[in-house]
């Protein structure tokens, strides 16, 4: 492992507390830190979930999770029972995948991580970096929230708590699917600007990898080692890359359809003003994502890739092209089985031609 010799040095002695451990991304960041290759890094890996009987946090016990029943997002979760938790399993580290559309939860955890004496914070961003949105007077809640809570959490932590944010782009196993306006099984990929645009795409386990050299790091170095701020892009690819691998490996025809941007954010705003686009939140998230990719504010060319995997020393990045090998040109067909609720192709193409 690429790391500075303190890391080493420290093999063994720090406690990362997940919270959010059984969730979609946290499932994934749990399993890393208790991988063979990582958990000897660690004293200790500490789940949080909000039932320990449950199938995935049986899953997490027996490859060596300590898992802690915290519920941080319920009311009668109060901040000092958090700080106790936190405190008795001597944690250094506390990291975020909680799906938590709530500022005020996500305080709470902060003001408990300080008052507990973690070291080191990582919050629930793993997205898109919200602070080059430009959706003025329009912006999705969920974003709101977030720039609200890193804003409280900063200033409150002050030189008491190192704070990481992680922006990742798109989820990779998550993305390629109709619900994103990529119509495998239809032949029609739709894209919000130009085809040609290039947009950062991590796999859920090079985030969790990613983490666990970045708590390391943050451990074993000093300040100025890790920024406030990492950017990771796992691949970067444009719609059309995507459908070109797609072809190539399925051999089907893929017809991509623009959508002018300028006029779909402007159709946008007006929906948005208008409540056509409140429910679910995921929809709108993905209009405004998609928005997002096409003004080339996901292109993250420049990236902090380096800082937790030079060279690829650590481990091979997954590409979007490793990605469509591996599910025989049909991306996300396991999702479409029935493992999550997705929007269907029809629903897609009717959402961007009511917008038009």
């Amino acid at each position: 492992m690429s790391l500075p010799m303190s890391a080493h040095l420290g093999r063994g002695q720090y406690v990362v507390a997940i919270a959010g451990a059984t969730g979609q991304l946290g499932m994934t960041v749990s399993e890393t830190f208790l991988d063979k290759k990582y958990k000897p890094f660690f004293s200790s890996v500490v789940c949080f979930t909000r039932d320990p009987k449950s199938e995935k946090s049986k899953a997490l016990a027996a490859k060596g999770a300590v898992l802690r029943k915290v519920d941080i997002a319920s009311p009668h979760s109060s901040e000092s029972d958090i700080v106790e938790t936190l405190q008795g399993v001597a944690a250094d580290i506390v990291v975020s995948s909680l799906g938590i559309n709530d500022a005020d939860a996500a305080n709470k955890l902060v003001r408990a991580a300080v008052q507990a004496g973690v070291k080191a914070y990582f919050p629930s961003e793993f997205g898109g970096d919200h602070w080059k949105n430009d959706f003025p007077g329009f912006e999705h809640e969920e974003w709101v929230h977030k720039k609200k809570h890193m804003s409280y959490a900063r200033e409150y932590a002050k030189d008491k708590l190192r704070i990481i944010s992680v922006y990742n782009g798109m989820l990779l196993e998550d993305t390629i699917g109709p619900w994103f306006g990529f119509d495998t099984e239809g032949g029609i990929y739709t894209c919000i600007g130009p085809k040609a645009v290039p947009f950062a795409l991590t796999s859920k386990a090079d985030i969790g990898r990613s983490l666990v050299y970045l708590s390391l790091l943050c451990m074993s170095s000093t300040n100025g080692a890790v920024p406030d701020e990492v950017h990771l892009a796992g691949s970067l690819a444009s719609v059309e890359d995507i459908a070109n691998a797609v072809m190539k490996e399925s051999g089907k025809k893929i017809e991509i359809k623009e959508i002018d941007l300028g006029e779909f954010k402007e159709l946008t705003k007006k929906d948005m003003e208008k409540g056509k686009l409140d429910n679910p939140a995921s929809h709108i998230r993905r209009v405004f994502s998609a928005i997002l990719i096409g003004e080339g504010k996901m292109n993250w060319e420049k990236n902090d890739n380096d800082l937790v995997n030079p060279g690829q020393k650590n481990w091979k990045w997954k590409t979007m092209q490793d990605y469509i090998k591996e599910m025989k040109g049909e991306p996300c067909r396991d999702l479409l089985n029935g493992e999550r609720d997705s929007i269907t192709p029809l629903s897609m193409r009717l959402m961007f031609m009511d917008l038009m």
